[in-house]
């Protein structure tokens, strides 16, 4: 049996100052998304999860 567990970041929208979207890979592109605030968070997953979330984010900032 597998367990899978999911990790929790989170930013106070007052902390954001920015979001980058990007891709890495030649073959198999994987798309990152950049998370800008006190920390970076780096969150990496397939195109149209990535673009989606960057989409929502964009509102906020």
């Amino acid at each position: 049996m597998l367990i899978k567990s999911d990790d929790v970041a989170s930013i106070k929208l007052e902390e954001l100052q920015g979001v980058k979207y990007k891709e890495r890979g030649v073959i198999g592109k994987t798309r990152i998304l950049e998370v800008h605030g006190k920390t970076l968070i780096q969150l990496e997953g397939s195109p149209a999860e990535m673009k989606a979330l960057y989409q929502q984010i964009l509102q906020f900032i």
